[in-house]
């Protein structure tokens, strides 16, 4: 019996799809800066504090490697959505995602999102002119719950990290 378990086990792991690697140069080949934007749907100042060190830290680290970067702000959900930056046709959209509850305990999620935005990015070439849309190449979020003080240090570090996985592959792909 165990060994049938096993067998299924090594099945099950051999079945599972491996993750599509994303050629980095290739997406970024005419890309001219990375906008990087939060959207919350919490008006907690804890999210905002967030929002500011992640984004600080990922425009550091572009800079840093000559990457062309602008920093949008703050936006909450449902309102005035971020834009282009000024002098930035096509940019890489990174875009964190804030959703929080108040309270001295809290929860948040925070979600961080790399997409390219396409005028006609479904259906191009049937007839009509395509739809538009957002090609997202990279997402990750993380989940957090307890005192305000330590949730906000532990989610901004573990989404940090997170971060700097791509901002390792935007570096590493924007000269390519």
């Amino acid at each position: 019996m165990r060994a049938a378990i096993a067998a299924l086990i090594v099945w099950l792991l051999a079945a599972i799809p491996a993750r599509a690697e994303t050629d980095w140069n290739r997406q970024l080949a005419g890309l001219d800066g990375v906008a990087i934007a939060c959207v919350s749907s919490t008006g907690e100042k804890y999210a905002e504090r967030i929002c500011d060190k992640l984004s600080k830290n990922a425009k550091a680290e572009l800079e840093k490697a000559g990457v062309p970067v602008a920093v949008s702000g703050y936006f909450r959900e449902g309102g005035p959505a971020p834009g282009k930056p000024e002098g930035m046709a096509k940019p890489l959209s990174i875009t964190i995602f804030l959703r929080g509850t108040p309270g001295g305990t809290a929860a948040i999620l925070v979600r961080g999102r790399a997409a390219i935005a396409y005028d006609a990015a479904v259906e191009a070439g049937e007839g009509g002119a395509g739809r538009a849309g957002d090609l997202v190449i990279w997402e990750e979020s993380a989940v957090g719950s307890g005192p305000v003080k330590q949730l906000e240090a532990a989610i901004a570090n573990a989404m940090k990290d997170k971060l700097a996985g791509l901002l390792a592959h935007v570096v590493k792909g924007w000269g390519g």
